[in-house]
């Protein structure tokens, strides 16, 4: 890593304590703390404790431990926690006793991962580079490695040219055969290793990161190679894994069959990354004048332009009191922090962002206060497109029915009811099972077969998780009555916040059919088209909200009519429309007050 790189992570690090880091009321879906369902998960979680509890095991003395494994949720920080524990948590002399060999696996290609001499080859020449001091090419060096080796063929097959004295063909025979051992990469490393060992005092560490970004069974085998290298080389391998595969393999043959060490990396909280990056950004950079260009978009920016940009972003992120938009990135991605820095990055890539006008140097005197949340969601939702279609786009629209569904409130019901479920058990983490929430929709009339397409629907957007981690992995995972779930914080802030945005309705009312014709022919008659700059009358857009809330009420109204009797879950019967309107009602008071101020 170079002293730039190196200068960026000591900055932008977000440590992890143990403190509470949201004050949600459902904080137990906040806490991304360490799973519990193998007892070899260590429990801690303060990135201190975990990079003592790590570094222990890296000196301990004639002990060659088993693989360390770390584990976390996708995007969660586990390439950052390695580099930040291999360039702050580890001392230049303590580096010099243990060398550390850093593999990125996401730059090796599927036959590379199954080719075990190119991997020891390629761990070879990283330790050549490390140990540059030792100078391991070098012919007397390795005289020394292989000194076991040239003493056996000195006492047998090359006595005779020991006992005449001839040097120069001994040198020459030791020569051409070190020459033909390096050639082979498994037993040269394990020799190298060996001489580290034992004649320089050095154990390798090797860090395997960014398995977890191949496929699965990619990973199976690097994790299988972990185990190997470990005894091979009798060295030290910290493997990355995500822990929804951890889960998977952890019963399973060959998997059972190895002991590992294993760490959580619990995600840092959101807007302290976020609030460091910018501050970066902001404290190191000239901001000359310069083009972006980030896929098949270009953005030039003057001279000073760019921090006036950033500045303004970072007072409306973190100035504003309560800024919904922060909210709405964290809760909307934690733990995958990574998935939150991406929604930002849409942001200001995205075609409906005002990026000239958040660069102006009067942008926020005046009435105009900060980067209104409608301008912001718009911008994420549509990224470039004219119109919004959850099916592509970051937002999820929960009045969608599935395929087998006319019901615009099963997602809504289904996230209640789970949230009222998590609200009433009192503990950190509880799943529930399928047949018992599918047992009591039918209750009121559902169909079993809708219940689960609606679930399904919801985990794969994130907004329910399952107690078998398959929302941490890249497989299509089936919910089904078997399954355990619950909300995840997604979920739950869809749930209760952002559905009683105007903001969010009104981006749903291009993308949710319209049952009723009259209503469909209304909302259609009023519904504004973009000009050319992507602008649609304000005004109009808001009726159009209006009405898309009275259509809604009408068909709630009807799905009330279920019976509830037997059922004890408010979720079911909660008045949805009635608590979005009492959202809205103050959000249409302030916009038809901007309104009548301009006209």
């Amino acid at each position: 890593m170079d002293s730039y790189d190196k200068q960026i992570l000591q900055y932008c690090y977000v440590e992890n304590e143990d403190i509470k880091k949201y004050s949600a009321e459902l904080t137990s879906i906040f806490i991304d703390q360490p799973p519990k369902f193998d007892e070899r998960i260590s429990p801690v979680q303060n990135t201190q404790n975990t990079h003592k509890q790590i570094k222990a095991t890296l000196f301990r003395e004639e002990y060659t431990p088993d693989p360390v494994i770390l584990i976390g949720t996708a995007g969660a920080g586990k390439t950052s926690f390695i580099r930040n524990f291999v360039e702050n948590g580890i001392s230049d002399k303590e580096h010099k006793k243990r060398p550390i060999i850093y593999i990125d696996f996401i730059k090796f290609t599927r036959q590379n991962v199954y080719d075990t001499n190119f991997v020891y080859n390629y761990i070879f020449e990283e330790v050549k580079n490390v140990c540059s001091d030792l100078k391991l090419h070098k012919l007397n060096v390795l005289k020394v490695i292989y000194s076991v080796e040239i003493k056996e063929r000195k006492e047998n097959i090359w006595a005779h040219l020991v006992a005449k004295g001839d040097v120069d063909k001994l040198e020459d025979l030791i020569a051409k055969y070190l020459e033909q051992e390096i050639t082979k990469p498994i037993r040269h490393l394990e020799k190298v290793s060996n001489y580290l060992t034992k004649q320089c005092g050095r154990k390798l560490c090797l860090i395997f990161d960014n398995a977890d970004q191949l496929k699965e069974e990619e990973q199976r085998e690097i994790f299988l190679l972990a185990h190997s290298i470990t005894r091979n080389l009798n060295c030290i391998v910290i493997t990355s894994l995500r822990e929804g595969y951890f889960y998977r393999w952890k019963d399973k043959s060959p998997f059972n069959a190895y002991h590992s060490t294993v760490y959580h990396i619990t995600a840092p909280p959101y807007r302290e990354v976020l609030e460091r990056r910018i501050d970066y950004i902001l404290n190191n950079f000239e901001f000359e004048k310069v083009g972006i260009t980030v896929g098949n978009k270009s953005v030039d920016f003057e001279k000073g332009s760019l921090r006036t940009l950033f500045e303004n972003i970072r007072k409306a992120l973190f100035e504003e009191h309560n800024s919904e938009i922060l909210s709405f990135l964290e809760e909307t991605s934690y733990p995958n922090i990574r998935d939150g820095l991406e929604k930002f990055q849409t942001f200001l890539l995205s075609g409906h962002t005002h990026v000239t006008e958040y660069m102006s140097f009067e942008y926020g005197k005046g009435n105009r206060r900060g980067i209104p949340f409608w301008e912001f969601i718009k911008s994420v939702a549509l990224d470039s497109n004219y119109y919004f279609n959850s099916k592509d786009s970051k937002i999820v629209n929960l009045f969608l029915p599935s395929s087998l569904n006319t019901n615009h409130f099963t997602k809504i019901r289904l996230l209640l009811y789970l949230r009222n479920d998590v609200q009433n058990s009192g503990k950190d983490l509880v799943f529930f099972p399928v047949s018992k929430i599918v047992d009591d929709f039918v209750k009121i009339g559902y169909t079993r077969d809708i219940v689960v397409e609606e679930l399904n629907e919801l985990h794969l957007r994130n907004l329910i998780i399952t107690s078998d981690y398959s929302s941490d992995i890249e497989d299509e995972i089936l919910i089904n009555e078997s399954s355990k779930i619950t909300i995840s914080t997604i979920g739950n802030y869809y749930a209760v916040s952002l559905i009683k945005q105007s903001s969010y309705l009104e981006l749903c009312v291009a993308d949710t059919p319209i049952y009723n014709e009259h209503t469909f022919e209304r909302i259609s008659y009023i519904y504004p088209e973009s000009d050319k700059n992507g602008i649609r009358d304000l005004s109009r857009r808001i009726e159009t909200v209006k009405e898309f809330i009275q259509y809604l009420s009408t068909m709630e109204g009807i799905d009330l009519k279920r019976a509830i009797e037997d059922t004890e879950n408010a979720g079911l019967s909660f008045k949805i429309i009635e608590y979005i309107s009492k959202g809205t009602e103050r959000q249409f008071t302030s916009i038809e007050k901007f309104l009548g101020s301009i006209h």
